[in-house]
């Protein structure tokens, strides 16, 4: 490993929010005592740029170097450090000209392009001390290991499925899932155009409604009903919190009462769907990140956000019950479309305390999330908001399209990810505090008919 480590110059890692030190991501302003001036002895201001995404890089070897006795990240090693120095011999040193007013953030950061090329090199240094074959070995596992896993998992799983005695669900049911998704993953990937319409919620969902559908139509010899059946144990609500309970829970957790058909011998199993929201829950967290790192343009645009975001979840809360009501909409979906811009973490709790619809409610968050990825440039150059604008685009798709949104502005803007994952957090917070209000319950019942 330490010989690996000397030869690798910059990490693998993608170009992702998680690995960026939050040391450079400081919103301060360094004073850079200009030695080597003339004409002005006053103390200089340079602003670094928050945005690790937003570099300039020099053309002939991907590197941008901030200034002269600058201090380069802790991560960059030694050797970089003594090859970066200024010392009259290095003609790629840039040395910041009198006018130079703004620098970019103290990173050494490669191209996306460049990221990739480093990738390939690394495997290839990784194998370099081993035999040809087993070179290919190594970057075939390597680069396919998840595929394998899963694919792997389905194919033992498929007897477990079929043995009517057993008829497994959550082995079938994550290798589908998880295969689907990697599916999905990888059509943007291999046809750009796909890009703007092809989003991976969207495919994902299909391949896994076509293949289990075709699994239980083949298992209950044609019944369609059949697959319905097969549904409920998809999330049976037996999650992290309730794994070891004795109760009998099936069907999103809607009841536990032994399940009136004998469709599984374990049926205290959770589905592959409580396995996913589990880890659904430890992602939310991870939004905590760019927040914390950004938290001073919290501060800076206090009201900014807070205005429009407080106004937003007046609106939805108390205009979308009487509004669906009134044309027609059964009652419970009325409530559900309440949830729509807030997170499946926040919005379940919601739904329940308010008696409306988990299931309306998911399905309008998540097409929002997508419609929101999908047309939320364009909505944006057509009102002319600016791309540097974060705060306005940050905010406006975190209170109409929430986690979905961020997660998409995560690798185009973090600036504007932590102003969406705060706005959306907001929003449900909110929520949550009127619904917890049986005063407030009450009312929202009452739009709909239902007290």
């Amino acid at each position: 490993m330490r010989s690996l480590n000397s030869r690798h110059l910059f990490s693998s890692m993608r170009d992702d929010i998680t690995t960026i030190d939050i040391q450079s991501l400081k919103s301060t302003n360094r004073e850079l005592n200009n030695s080597q001036s003339t004409t002005n002895s006053k103390p200089r201001t340079f602003s670094i740029n928050e945005n690790p995404f937003n570099i300039s890089l020099n053309q002939s070897n991907n590197i941008s170097v901030v200034s002269e006795g600058s201090i380069l990240p802790p991560q960059v090693p030694q050797q970089v450090h003594q090859k970066l120095r200024h010392d009259g011999s290095n003609p790629n040193f840039h040395k910041p000209t009198p006018s130079s007013t703004s620098l970019p953030s103290l990173m050494i950061t490669p191209s996306r392009q460049r990221t990739e090329e480093i990738e390939s090199d690394n495997e290839s240094q990784i194998a370099s001390d081993l035999s040809p074959k087993s070179q290919v070995i190594v970057l075939f596992i390597t680069k396919y290991f998840d595929w394998l896993f899963y694919g792997l998992m389905l194919i033992v799983s498929i007897p477990f499925y079929y043995i009517s005695s057993i008829h497994l669900f959550l082995p079938y049911h994550l290798s589908i899932t998880v295969s689907a998704f990697y599916i999905a993953l990888s059509i943007p990937q291999k046809w750009q155009s796909t890009k703007k319409f092809a989003h991976p919620i969207l495919i994902s969902t299909f391949l896994i409604l076509l293949i289990c559908s075709i699994g239980s139509l083949i298992y209950h010899q044609g019944d369609p009903q059949g697959f319905l059946l097969d549904l409920e144990y998809y999330r049976t609500g037996r999650t992290y919190l309730n794994l070891f309970s004795s109760k009998l829970m099936y069907n999103n957790g809607q009841t536990d009462l032994m399940p009136p058909h004998d469709a599984t011998l374990l049926y205290k199993w959770p589905g592959c769907g409580d396995v996913l929201v589990s880890l659904l829950d430890i992602s939310i967290v991870s939004l905590s990140l760019p927040m914390f790192t950004h938290r001073r343009d919290f501060v800076n645009n206090f009201w900014v956000v807070m205005v429009p975001t407080t106004a937003s979840m007046a609106l939805s809360f108390f205009v979308y019950p009487i509004v669906c009501h009134s044309i027609g909409i059964e009652a419970t979906r009325s409530i559900g479309f309440i949830g729509r811009s807030i997170t499946l973490a926040l919005g379940t709790p919601l739904m329940l305390a308010l008696g409306g619809s988990v299931s309306l409610m998911a399905v309008c968050t998540i097409l929002s999330g997508i419609c929101g990825v999908l047309i939320g440039d364009l909505v944006f150059k057509l009102t002319r908001v600016a791309k540097n604008d974060y705060v306005t685009r940050g905010v406006t798709l975190g209170i109409n399209s929430g986690a979905i949104a961020t997660a998409h502005l995560l690798n185009v803007d973090p600036r504007a990810a932590s102003m969406s994952s705060l706005s959306f957090s907001v929003f449900g917070t909110i929520m949550i505090i009127l619904s917890s209000i049986d005063a407030v319950v009450t009312v929202i019942r009452s739009m709909v008919g239902l007290v």
